[in-house]
C-alpha cells in the first residue's frame, strides 16, 4: 500500500515545488517592477540580504554576471543608494559591497508581510518537521547549485544572442519577462 502512494506523492511534490518556484519568480518580478529594478539587481540585493556585504567576484559568482557587468550594476545600484561600497578589512585592495539602511527600508513593505506569513505557516509544524524541511532544502539548493555550474560549463548558446519580452499570464497572474 505504501507503495502505491509514492509514485503520486513524488509527481505532487514535484508539480507543488514548480509551482512554488514559479510563484516566488512572479513575486520577485513584481517586487522588482515596484522598487525599479532589474530582476537580477534584486537578486543581488538578496544576496547581500543573506549572505552580507560581498564583493564584486562573490556577486559575479553568484549570479552568473561578468565582473564588467556586475561593476555597471554596482555603480546603478550606488546612485540609487541601494548600496554602498567600502573596503574589505580582510584585503585592503577590495571592495565590498553592502546594503544600505535605506535598501531595507525601502523593501520592508514588500518582505515584511511575506515573512510574517511565511513564518506563520512554519509555526504549525513540529522541531522534527522543520528539521526535515530544512535538511531538504538544502539539499534541493546543493543540486540547484550543482546543475546550474554544469549549464554555465555548456557551450555557448548556437544560435547567437537573443533578447526576449514576453507578457503572459502564469498561474493566474500577469508577468512581463525581459532577457
Amino acid at each position: 500500500m505504501a507503495g502505491e502512494r509514492r509514485a503520486p506523492l513524488l509527481s505532487s511534490i514535484e508539480r507543488a515545488m514548480t509551482e512554488a518556484q514559479g510563484q516566488g519568480t512572479i513575486f520577485g518580478n513584481a517586487v522588482a517592477e515596484r522598487l525599479g529594478l532589474s530582476s537580477t539587481e534584486l537578486e543581488t540585493l538578496g544576496l547581500l540580504q543573506v549572505r552580507g556585504p560581498l564583493s564584486a567576484g562573490a556577486i559575479s559568482r553568484s549570479t552568473g554576471l561578468t565582473t564588467g557587468a556586475v561593476t555597471r550594476m554596482v555603480d546603478r545600484l550606488v546612485s540609487t543608494g541601494w548600496v554602498t561600497r567600502r573596503e574589505n578589512p580582510q584585503d585592503r585592495r577590495g571592495v565590498l559591497i553592502e546594503l544600505t539602511s535605506g535598501a531595507r527600508k525601502k523593501s520592508a513593505p514588500f518582505y515584511g508581510p511575506m515573512a510574517r506569513a511565511t513564518r506563520e505557516v512554519l509555526a504549525s509544524y513540529s522541531e522534527k518537521e522543520l528539521e526535515l524541511m530544512l535538511g531538504l532544502l538544502t539539499r534541493l539548493r546543493d543540486v540547484g547549485i550543482a546543475e546550474t555550474e554544469r549549464i554555465m560549463a555548456m557551450p555557448e548558446r548556437v544560435s547567437g544572442t537573443r533578447k526576449v519580452n514576453i507578457k503572459a499570464r502564469v498561474l493566474g497572474q500577469k508577468i512581463r519577462i525581459r532577457f
